[in-house]
């Protein structure tokens, strides 16, 4: 049996990060969650640069 989805966020909800994050060269140490339309964002905590 495949568990339901535990989240109210669709499973397919944007999420907004780093590529440093994601090659795992620095940790996420700042999340936030936009109550409008459900967006992620995970950072390591420094001002993000768009390109990155």
């Amino acid at each position: 049996m495949v568990p339901t989805w535990p989240f109210e966020d669709p499973e397919n909800v944007a999420v907004i990060t780093t590529q440093i994050i994601m090659t795992k060269e620095r940790p996420v140490l700042f999340v936030s969650h936009d109550e409008e339309d459900g967006m992620w964002q995970f950072l390591e905590g420094e001002e993000a640069n768009e390109r990155d």
